[in-house]
């Protein structure tokens, strides 16, 4: 009776170092997405600060239209675009 005890014991114990273990490696594996995650929040957070400078800057009419003269060369009527060589 004694040897099946500790058959059974051994047997109990096998089974909780396993169920340890897995959730060990599941820890782990959490960990390393949570820092995934948390590097690809920090690259959003960084992105939508820039886009809200942006649309503030845009947001000034002077900026809008100087923006849209750079990116496209729009000219108001009457105005004339002067473009001067590179210098040496």
């Amino acid at each position: 009776m004694r040897v099946l005890r500790i058959i059974v014991g051994i047997i109990v114990l096998g089974f909780l170092i396993k169920g340890v273990a897995n959730l060990y490696f599941q820890a782990n594996n959490l960990k390393s997405e949570v820092r995934k995650l948390s590097d690809s929040l920090q690259k959003i957070e960084t992105k939508n600060k820039f886009m809200k400078d942006k649309i503030k800057y845009l947001s000034n009419p002077e900026n809008l239209i100087k923006e849209i003269k750079s990116r496209f060369n729009y000219l108001k009527p009457g105005e004339k675009m002067i473009i001067l060589p590179p210098t040496k």
